[in-house]
């Protein structure tokens, strides 16, 4: 399961730097500006989609987990969409979106609330 949350998390970061790579290379080809924004935004789900899978293994609280990969999801699209001069949304819409979902993680407890099974009387004090 480990293997998996490290997969996870190289895609999301191999995706995030494709994105660096895009908005500073203004001589890359368009051919490679495609191929590399579709990387990126493949590579980017992919680790977001991984990761929701594994939510239940998170250090994190389920709804935490949740807010924040759904977040980053649309900062992602959003972002991929701004690089790419989409045309069908504007693409600010999608990041106010990802930026208000990553602001309500900040009042969602991150705390994972273990229950205990074996609750004795005496063991709670």
């Amino acid at each position: 399961m480990k293997g998996v949350k490290l997969i996870s998390g190289i895609a999301f970061g191999v995706a995030m730097l494709l994105i660096v790579v895009l908005i500073i290379g203004e001589q890359l080809s368009i051919g490679i500006r495609i191929k590399l924004s579709f990387l990126s935004l493949g590579l980017g789900l992919l680790g977001i989609v991984l990761n929701l899978f594994m939510i239940n293994e998170s250090k994190h609280s389920i709804a935490f987990s949740l807010f924040y990969w759904v977040a980053s999801g649309f900062l992602l699209v959003g972002i991929w969409m701004m690089v790419v001069n989409s045309p069908f949304l504007n693409a600010k819409y999608i990041l106010f979106v990802g930026i208000a979902l990553m602001v309500l993680t900040y009042f969602i407890p991150k705390e994972r609330k273990i229950k205990k099974k074996d609750s004795d009387l005496l063991d709670d004090f």
